[in-house]
């Protein structure tokens, strides 16, 4: 499988710009010896939307994604499984790439079908998505109630992962503070941020940013509501937590450092 090594470098973070060169050059290959509509074509030019979302360039890979999906659609069948988690990788690319409203109806559809395959680990994702893009045009009523109908069937999964609920109340949180919900997205970085909430999710790999992003979230909510002095602290942690590479293009750490 001549696609096989080109993943293993991205999966293990090698250098961004040769995997996007290496998955290009086998999606051409591939075009050329097998042509457009066959299954190794196909695969070679999700690895390159992936290769290229890995990079960091969103844009470019939600529109390899987005030209492909309906010849993905025709040949599989537009009800079949396995594009679910490939519609769900193309709304994510068009979420984090500042195209919410394009994301939200390849949301919508990946939840349908899951719902109706009676799979819940993609639809989870999918409604974390939807609920943050729903938030974003401003549609923060949907956005809650997404959120929480998220967080409430999450409780239902044997077991809950404990930093996967972190993350969607800390969704929750930020979806109330732009919807102008203060006490409620107030309470729940406070209980993010709780000494025996914060000992039950230290040592997950996520720990230090996702706990700064709560943190900084929270100054940035105080600092807006004219209490610069309960927002310092918050705002110090948020600093000191996200400093490190991968936080740099964050938005929450770009307005802690100004």
């Amino acid at each position: 499988d001549a696609i096989a090594p080109a993943r293993k470098r991205i999966q293990f973070g090698a250098d961004a710009g040769l995997n996007v060169a290496m998955m290009e050059s086998l999606r051409n290959l591939f075009m050329q010896v097998f042509g457009p509509e066959h299954g190794r074509t196909d695969t070679a030019v999700r690895e390159y939307a992936r290769a290229l979302a890995a990079a960091g360039k969103l844009r470019e890979a939600a529109e390899v994604y987005v030209a492909a999906l309906p010849g993905w659609e025709a040949r599989g069948g537009v009800d079949h499984p396995k594009l679910v988690p490939v519609r769900t990788e193309i709304a994510e690319c068009l979420r984090r790439s500042g195209q919410p409203e394009r994301a939200i109806p390849l949301f919508e559809t990946v939840i349908a079908r899951s719902e109706a395959l009676g799979t819940e680990s993609p639809v989870q994702a999918a409604r974390r998505g939807l609920a943050i893009c729903l938030s974003d045009v401003g549609r923060h009523d949907e956005a809650i109630a997404t959120a929480q109908e998220a967080l409430r069937r999450l409780t239902l999964m044997p077991p809950p992962e404990l930093m996967d609920r972190a993350f969607l109340e800390g969704v929750l949180a930020s979806i109330y503070r732009f919807a102008g919900k203060v006490t409620d997205a107030e309470m729940l970085y406070h209980e993010l941020l709780s000494p025996g909430r914060q000992e039950r999710l230290k040592g997950h790999p996520q720990f230090r940013p996702a706990t700064g992003a709560w943190a900084g979230e929270l100054g940035m909510l105080l600092h807006a509501d004219a209490r610069p002095d309960e927002a310092k602290p918050w705002v110090a942690m948020g600093l000191r937590l996200m400093r490190d590479e991968a936080s740099r293009v964050n938005p929450t750490a770009r307005w802690l450092r100004e």
